[in-house]
């Protein structure tokens, strides 16, 4: 209503809209080559430029313009935010980055035809001070909202790698360590819809913190179990001792219970595979375990394997003993002259006064196995004649044993006294 019109300059100035009355056309629609340079130097970040009309500054701006697209493309700011769960975001974020898209997103694809020759320099470096209502304070602000959206992305991303890397690791037991887990969780949930410095801050330190104490833990009770020298130490001492070889020889034998020696061979088995070649704390920047067997819920268990394996050894030991006691006279049976009874006698009775593993020699050895295979030999033939008469009786027709009853019926009778 009083004749002056909206430009670039009085965007920083209230505005009375009750004023305005109506649309007009710019009374310029061209930018001077002094405002285009301006843009020229703002966007391109080198003020040493003197003139858009030079053909080596239009081509030193068309390279700088051509470098920043390139580099547009490579932060993929849009492209990753645009990636982001909904979860992640809220109303205020989403305004930011459609406010890009309409800005430095524009600006990108004015720059694009630019460099494939669709656009002069002059048109272009107009387009895009139109998109920023050819304001340097415009431009800053937009910048601004730029880091702000490049910092919540990041954020959100490196949250969900925290979370991830959370949910992976094991429960540890430790008071300081799962405080410094709680603490981590907390902040996490303090930032999530924000981009704010210092939260992210924050959530960096504790994050830092956790995991220096989670590696720690875990490097120690990893190689504690992976590449401890005591349990390979304590393996081959059981393997070389009188009670392993005592075991290991009498497990042979089919009717002693097996269990104990499979048992055995299995936790000798899994100590041999107690090594690891890798470097833990490299592995555990990228995820919260090793790639070996190793787990902290199985650290105890393994821990124990030696003394395990050394109760298993004893256990069985004890085992084969009592068996033997149980069938002593089977034993002593089997013998085919007086000298070995003798010896299976005296092995039997050492058997008896031993608490703990006897000591056998190589011959005393040899004369127990043989009396045992005897009686698996025998029980064998036992087993088989046994089968061989349930096949006859099987073989035998029903109209047989119809006939055997009347024939013991006419027995009973006639050995009836009358």
């Amino acid at each position: 209503s009083s004749g002056n019109r909206i430009n670039h300059r009085s965007l920083d100035l209230q505005i009375i809209w009750d004023d305005i009355v109506g649309v007009a056309k710019p009374l310029n629609e061209l930018y001077s080559a002094e405002r285009l340079l301006t843009w020229a130097r703002l966007i391109t970040g080198n003020s040493g430029l003197k003139s858009i009309d030079r053909t080596e500054d239009r081509s030193l701006i068309i390279d700088s313009l051509s470098g920043w697209l390139s580099g547009w493309k490579q932060s993929r700011t849009i492209q990753d935010f645009d990636a982001l769960p909904d979860e992640n975001l809220n109303a205020g974020i989403w305004r930011t980055a459609a406010n890009l898209r309409k800005s430095f997103g524009a600006m990108a694809d004015t720059i694009d035809l630019l460099i494939r020759n669709d656009l002069s320099l002059d048109t272009c470096l107009q387009l895009i001070a139109d998109l920023f209502s050819d304001s340097e304070s415009e431009y800053e602000n937009k910048k601004i909202d730029l880091r702000v959206l490049r910092d919540f992305t990041t954020g959100v991303q490196r949250r969900s790698q925290m979370v991830t890397y959370l949910t992976l690791c094991e429960n540890t037991g430790d008071i300081a360590l799962e405080s410094a887990r709680i603490d981590l969780i907390e902040k996490m949930e303090a930032v999530q819809f924000t981009a704010v410095g210092s939260s992210n801050q924050e959530l960096s330190t504790a994050w830092i913190d956790f995991k220096e104490l989670y590696t720690s833990f875990y490097t120690a009770r990893h190689d504690n179990v992976m590449n401890s020298q005591e349990a390979s130490d304590k393996l081959k001492e059981i393997i070389r001792s009188d009670a392993w070889s005592l075991f290991e020889n009498l497990s042979s034998i089919e009717w002693l219970d097996g269990r104990y020696f499979k048992k055995a061979k299995a936790i000798i088995r899994e100590m041999r595979q107690l090594s690891c070649s890798l470097n833990v704390t490299e592995s555990l920047t990228q995820k919260p375990f090793c790639g070996c067997a190793f787990s902290l819920s199985e650290h105890e268990r393994l821990l124990d394997l030696p003394v395990r394996l050394d109760l298993t050894v004893m256990a069985g030991v004890a085992s084969y003993k009592d068996s033997f006691n149980t069938r002593s006279k089977d034993l002593l049976n089997t013998a085919d002259s007086d000298a070995m009874r003798t010896s299976i006698g005296a092995i039997l009775d050492n058997f008896s006064s031993s608490k703990d593993s006897p000591t056998l020699t190589s011959q005393e050895m040899r004369i127990l196995k043989i009396a045992a295979e005897r009686i698996a030999d025998h029980k064998e033939k036992i087993d088989e004649i046994a089968q061989e008469d349930d096949e006859y009786r099987q073989g035998i027709p029903d109209n047989m044993h119809l006939w055997e009853s009347e024939v013991r019926e006419v027995e009973d009778y006639v050995n009836t006294e009358i």
